[in-house]
């Protein structure tokens, strides 16, 4: 079974690899991708979806700041932008 399937990346991929470095580091860019929000606080979506079938630990609940989004955000359109399509883009370089 292919778990990064059951991520959104390919919904928002295209608004990702059309962002300009600048716009990936201004607040204006991620209200395009805020998915919720409750008076002063909102959730945006980053691209944290790739889930290793492979993993030996779990974590769970922890949700990224907004560095953790913005750096997130940079990788997936620099991996779009070398031509990676939205599976390759989708997992961590690291």
């Amino acid at each position: 079974m292919d778990f990064n399937t059951l991520g959104s990346f390919e919904r928002y991929a295209s608004a990702i690899a059309a962002a300009t470095q600048i716009e990936l580091n201004g607040g204006d860019l991620l209200r395009r991708f805020t998915i919720g929000r409750e008076g002063s606080l909102s959730a945006c979506y980053a691209p944290f979806d790739f889930i290793s079938p492979n993993a030996r630990l779990v974590v769970v609940g922890i949700t990224p700041g907004r560095r953790q989004v913005v750096n997130a955000l940079v990788a997936a359109s620099s991996a779009l932008k070398a031509g990676k399509d939205t599976g390759e883009a989708s997992v961590s370089p690291n």
